[in-house]
Formats: structure tokens, sequence, C-alpha cells
């Protein structure tokens, strides 16, 4: 029988360090099982509502360090970039 897969959680350079919670919430529900923080420390799970207790964190200082903990743990990598809106995209009042 095959092993489970594990889903993680690559998140770079939080903006607002509150957001974890809410994203620790939303991974939980996904079944993720561990969320890799990358280069922000400060960041804090309020807001969770008892999500952490069900997923592992990991703090890494760079994206290199976070890939090469993925690769040897031999995590399948894919990924998902949110940039700011452009100001041409942005709705005019």
């Amino acid at each position: 029988m095959a092993a489970a897969v594990e889903s993680v959680v690559v998140v770079h350079n939080v903006a607002k360090r509150h957001n974890v919670g809410t994203l620790a919430r939303s991974a939980t529900a996904f079944g993720v099982a561990e969320v890799v923080v990358v280069g922000r420390r400060d960041v804090s799970a309020f807001g969770s509502h008892g999500a952490t207790s069900h997923l592992r964190f990991r703090h890494f200082a760079s994206l290199a360090l976070a890939r090469a903990y993925l690769k040897a743990s031999k995590q399948a990598i894919s990924a998902l970039e949110q940039q700011p809106p452009h100001a041409s995209l942005t709705p005019k009042p």
C-alpha cells in the first residue's frame, strides 16, 4: 500500500502577520499537514480558532532553504504566487 501524501503550504514574506491565523484555518479545512513560513518570522496565529493544533509549522529564512527541505522530504512542489493588484487594473472610484 502506498504511503499517504501530505500537503504542505509554503507562505513567503507574509505582509500582515495576523493573516497566518486565517491561513491556518483554511489549510486545516483542506487537510494540509504543514505550513512552511519563509522570510518574516514574527507571524501570529491569532484568529486560527484552534486550527494550529492540527498543523505543523516550520520556518526558513529563505526560499532556497525551504525548497531544499521540501525536496529532501520528497514533497511535490507546486506554486501559486499572489501579487498586489496593478494600478492599471485597479477600479477607479
